[in-house]
Order: structure tokens, then sequence, then C-alpha cells
């Protein structure tokens, strides 16, 4: 999504979209904590998907 915030000159959609994705990759090197998992787990209980 940064590359396409940069691509259609939006500049700051494009800084924000690439410091969320490294702030994420971030957070999975340091502590091991997967955010994308855990944004889907949430997305699934709100639309009441049950394995």
């Amino acid at each position: 999504m940064g590359a396409i915030g940069f691509l259609i000159v939006t500049h700051p959609a494009g800084y924000i979209a690439t410091t969320f994705a490294c702030v994420a990759a971030l957070l999975n090197a340091v502590i091991g904590f997967c955010l994308g998992c855990q944004l889907y787990l949430a997305i699934r209980s709100v639309k009441g998907v049950h394995t």
C-alpha cells in the first residue's frame, strides 16, 4: 500500500502506510507479536466466524 501511495503522488498516504508496515514488522521481530494475525482474529470474532 505504501508504494501505491507514492505512485499516485499522495506522499502522506505512502509514508503512513510504510510506517505502519515497519512498526508491524518491528513488533514481530522484537517481541514476536504478529499484528496481522491479531487483526485477523479480531475481525473473525466481530464477523462471528467460528471454527
